[in-house]
């Protein structure tokens, strides 16, 4: 998926999108989070932002991305219980981090199969994902924060309501 952010291709995803009217993963909004990841040329993406309102699509006001960096301390074994209670806290203080508006937070949970080191070595921070993802902590502070929880086509039906 990040291939389509390379020069190349960024400007045909957003042309796609407009013409489709299918929402683009493009963080066009404040970029507190995605700036912290990479240099971006926070005007530029304000401006492709601003298209894709003005074509009354969804913008994403951050973009979270890093979580394959979050790795277990050096010499800590990874084992269920290792790997939830890390990428819990590790989500806990992103999400006390992101700044009110929609912010889409890219996450790959998997239970990986005995083959899936055959395809990758990401196997224990998927796990973890997986695991943060179905912690009753995190579920109750999300809860408690009102955060909500959505999805692309959730995020265009709201888009459309906005005139």
């Amino acid at each position: 998926m990040g291939t389509l952010f390379q020069p190349k291709f960024v400007e045909r995803y957003i042309k796609v999108g407009m013409e489709e009217k299918i929402p683009v993963m493009f963080p066009g909004g404040h970029n507190t989070l995605i700036q912290k990841e990479s240099p971006i040329d926070i005007n530029m993406t304000k401006a492709i932002g601003e298209k894709l309102w003005a074509a009354r699509l969804p913008v994403l006001d951050d973009l979270f991305t890093e979580t394959y960096s979050w790795k277990l301390p050096a010499g800590q074994p990874v084992t269920d219980h290792n790997l939830r209670a890390y990428k819990t806290q590790k989500f806990l203080t992103l999400l006390k981090e992101c700044k009110p508006g929609l912010t889409m937070i890219i996450v790959h949970c998997i239970d990986p199969t005995p083959q899936f080191p055959m395809i990758s070595d990401s196997g224990p921070t998927r796990k973890g994902d997986l695991l943060a993802m179905l912690d009753p902590e995190l579920r109750k502070y999300i809860q408690q924060n009102d955060i909500i929880l959505t999805n692309w086509r959730d995020i265009k039906e709201r888009r459309k309501q906005v005139n």
